[in-house]
């Protein structure tokens, strides 16, 4: 608020005019101004200008700004153009990855199978770590797979996923057109050719005891 009175040292703090300001100044305030005799007439500075044409006391806004800085807690900075506190350094930059692994796309193997043998389970089938039969379907539609891949025993039980549509006994055959499965191989390091498939379904129906007559890729 611009305070219009005898001139004294509270209207000279009042309005933020330097004791020196210049007549036009003290005119547009409506403060009567000094003789140049006095210490010589001397411009008020820019900030002080632009407060008075927005209509506020420049002195009076400089006191508000010094007060959200103190109130702050900080010191404040200004470095290319921006303003920061001073004192509280940046947050420490965490990684954004830690590891990173590639693999390839999963491989999916579909058919029929045809089970002969009344002494087979379908998995393998192990009690209290006992294993009950010799084989199972999955192993011998399993081993070569294994080959052709060459997959270890240990890679065959995290890299090979056997899948089927429903599962026989043990001691019951499954004839006809034999039961739909799937055979995911996970990582796979090739795509199988034609050839290779007929020759994977030759070797896992030479045993006698399963039969699969064709294997195809299919997605998933």
């Amino acid at each position: 608020m611009v305070v219009r009175g005898s001139v004294g040292e509270a209207c000279w703090q009042d309005t933020g005019l330097g004791r020196r300001g210049s007549a036009a100044d003290h005119s547009a305030y409506g403060i009567p101004g000094r003789a140049a005799g006095a210490g010589g007439a001397e411009g008020v500075g820019a900030g002080a200008v632009r407060g008075a044409a927005r209509g506020r006391p420049p002195l009076r806004r400089g006191v508000h700004a010094a007060r959200r800085r103190a109130g702050a807690g900080g010191r404040h900075v200004r470095r290319a153009g921006r303003r920061r506190r001073a004192g509280r350094p940046p947050p420490a930059a965490r990684a954004a990855c830690v590891s990173v692994a590639c693999a390839h796309a999963p491989l999916y193997l579909a058919g029929r199978y045809v089970k002969l043998s009344r002494s087979l389970p379908q998995t393998p089938w192990l009690v209290n770590g006992r294993r009950m039969m010799h084989s199972s379907v999955q192993e011998i539609i399993f081993e070569p797979i294994a080959a052709l891949y060459r997959l270890s025993p240990e890679d065959v039980e995290h890299r090979l996923k056997f899948m089927s549509a429903g599962r026989e006994d043990v001691d019951v055959r499954c004839l006809g057109e034999g039961r739909p499965f799937a055979i995911e191989v996970t990582d796979p390091t090739r795509q199988p050719s034609e050839a290779e498939l007929k020759e994977l379904c030759e070797q896992i129906s030479a045993g006698g005891q399963v039969v699969v007559r064709s294997l195809v890729p299919i997605s998933r």
